[in-house]
């Protein structure tokens, strides 16, 4: 079986860090992907694997709504987003969940909280991936 994998997109070296040591204490098999630009990550979210996206926000994401839309149309399945913003992008958050995210985290990344969520939303990733596809009308007579 393929491992479920995590697309990370952005992220400093140490919030990658961070992520990768949560997923590797999952008793089933998760990687990670990291990648700096979402043009990287396209090959990656159509793959019917990936179980969540986390997307970091910061100045140098001009149009972060855009892209949040333009990573649900690449998704296959509706698998959750996580986006870590700056402090300071915090009154955008609402923007970003209207564009399709499932949920932010204002950085930095702690051990305590942030651990809950994260689980949480890998754990419903993981079973939207598992979910058999229900087979739509025009399909079911064949």
């Amino acid at each position: 079986m393929t491992p479920e994998s995590v697309m990370l997109i952005g992220l400093a070296p140490e919030e990658g860090d961070s992520v990768r040591q949560l997923v590797s204490s999952f008793e089933i098999e998760v990687a990670s992907r990291a990648v700096w630009h979402l043009d990287d990550a396209e090959p990656f979210l159509t793959d019917e694997n990936v179980c969540m996206v986390l997307l970091r926000i910061d100045e140098q994401r001009a149009r972060p709504d855009q892209e949040i839309r333009r990573i649900r149309a690449l998704l296959s399945l509706p698998i959750p987003i996580l986006v870590l913003v700056p402090p300071e992008f915090t009154p955008k958050a609402r923007q970003l969940l209207r564009a399709g995210a499932d949920d932010y985290w204002v950085l930095p990344i702690d051990d305590t909280a942030f651990p809950i969520r994260f689980y949480v939303l890998l754990e419903w990733g993981q079973t939207i991936s598992q979910t058999e596809p229900e087979p739509s009308p025009e399909n079911e007579g064949e």
